[in-house]
């Protein structure tokens, strides 16, 4: 089945291509190296979204 290509905007395209050089130097070989990535983009979300946070309460 072929897959649908979406309007994407420039900054989700950017975040695509970069996903892509990411796997690409770093290989998925089972499970535990999906879990280990998901862990670190999910940290990486988490800490963003808390220092946006503290910017916006501090100032």
């Amino acid at each position: 089945m072929a897959r649908r290509k979406r309007n994407e905007s420039p900054e989700r395209q950017a975040l695509r291509e970069m996903m892509a050089g990411y796997l690409k130097d770093n290989p998925v070989r089972d499970g535990k190296d999906v879990n280990s990535i998901m862990r670190e983009m999910m940290s990486v979300i988490l800490e963003g979204a808390l220092d946006g946070e503290l910017d916006e309460e501090l100032g």
